[in-house]
């Protein structure tokens, strides 16, 4: 049991760093290739009045979850493999 949790949150963990590293990859590419357009700037007032300087604002919480219910579906995933796999080596 001990084993199996451990590879559920080692494997929530690399999910949540891909997804780390494909925002930032994205945010980078996006900024990167951003052209200012000064015509329908007061257009958006809306979206960036609630836009932070740096993404929305994410509650703790949320992330806590994401990681555990990862991890859950992870478990889930190895101990379905682990079954399989016992019981085509019989």
């Amino acid at each position: 049991m001990k084993r199996l949790l451990i590879k559920a949150s080692i494997f929530s963990a690399a999910i949540h760093v891909i997804y780390l590293l494909w925002i930032v990859g994205y945010s980078w590419f996006v900024t990167r290739n951003y052209v200012p357009d000064i015509a329908d700037a007061y257009e958006n007032i809306a979206y960036l009045q609630n836009e932070v300087t740096f993404g929305f604002v994410i509650h703790p919480v949320y992330t806590i979850l994401s990681f555990i219910i990862i991890a859950i579906i992870g478990a889930l995933g190895i101990q379905f493999y682990d079954s399989f796999r016992l019981k085509r080596a019989q």
